[in-house]
Formats: C-alpha cells, structure tokens, sequence
C-alpha cells in the first residue's frame, strides 16, 4: 500500500471533509411530498386562471382560450384529479364540458378550449381566491373594498359582478358572505 507524504495529508483531510460536506449538506428547500406534488398555488382571474409562485410572487396566466388539456393538467398537479368530469348537453358548447374538484373548484370547456371557472362552497373551497383575497366566503364589504361591485337581485338569488367576476352573496346585506363565484362561461340555470 503507497504511503501518503505526511505534508499532503491534512491538505488531502480537509480535501475530503469539504467534499463529503457539501454532498450531505442540508438544503434549504425542502424535498417534493408525494402528495403535493407542485410548490405553486392558483389564484382566481376574470381572465382564467393564475398559477402563483410563492416565493417570488411570480404568476403565469392560465387564460380562457387556452387548451383545456393543458389548464387541466396544471390544476392536477396542483389538487390532483378532478372527482367528476361531466358533458352537459343542456349548456351551449361543442361539448359543454365541465371538471369538478373535491375542494368545489370547477373548470369548465367549449370543445377543447377553456372558457371558465366557478367556485362552490365545499371543504378547502377557501384556497381558491383573487390575488386580492376575494372568494367563496368573503364578506361582501372586502369584495367591494377590492373591487368596483354591482350587486341586484335575480332569479338565482343576490347576485354580483366585479369586472370580469361574478358570483353569489348569502343576502343583500353589507355582512353577506359570497357563496358562489365564477368567471367566463358558465352554465346557469335562471
């Protein structure tokens, strides 16, 4: 067995320490769970969807008009598969196709192409909301400080519009909460 000079050995010590320390040096960011297999959130648009990146703050638009395909799969990786995907041959469409998830989010399709989203109250429905922190459960006095309201009464209760969003409110009250949301293409029964 060749015998390293005595000089080089602490050179080749430290050598060898710095390289296993870097190899097994804990990252700051911690390693994917299998069951959230995405670090970005969604954010509610009157233009579709916003993927959000949390650190940076970043956001990628998921608009009406893009491919269902693609808005569907950045969803699952975000909640994972959808509970029902459903045809409604009552709605206006070429199919009308409509994607439902646990959480009460749902993406709805003209053919191929994504052409809206609502929100209902179910468990985590919460998670879903504006960049400005407007959802399903939002009292009506921080959507109108968020946003320019028109609020009327029609045949499927107290609705609103703000901007290109739209929605349900639990009464015509200033404490009213928002029960249903949506934007772009949806199919309603009046």
């Amino acid at each position: 067995m060749a015998s390293i000079p005595l000089p080089l050995r602490p050179i080749l010590a430290a050598s060898l320490a710095l390289s296993l320390a870097a190899c097994t040096q804990p990252s700051s960011t911690p390693p994917p769970d299998a069951s959230t297999s995405t670090d970005t959130a969604l954010a509610l648009t009157g233009e579709g969807l916003f993927l959000v990146e949390p650190d940076s703050g970043s956001t990628t638009l998921l608009p009406f008009g893009m491919e269902m395909e693609t808005v569907q799969a950045a969803v699952i990786r975000h909640l994972g598969r959808p509970l029902e995907i459903s045809t409604n041959a009552e709605c206006p469409g070429d199919p009308f196709v409509s994607a439902l998830w646990a959480e009460g989010l749902v993406l709805n399709a003209d053919g191929e192409e994504f052409v809206g989203w609502s929100v209902r109250p179910e468990v985590g429905s919460d998670q879903f909301t504006t960049l400005a922190g407007i959802g399903v459960g939002s009292s009506r006095e921080d959507l109108e400080a968020a946003y320019t309201v028109t609020v009327v009464e029609s045949t499927i209760g107290t609705e609103f519009t703000a901007g290109q969003l739209a929605g349900l409110l639990s009464d015509p009250t200033p404490a009213a909460e928002i029960t249903d949301f949506w934007a772009g293409t949806v199919c309603i029964f009046r």
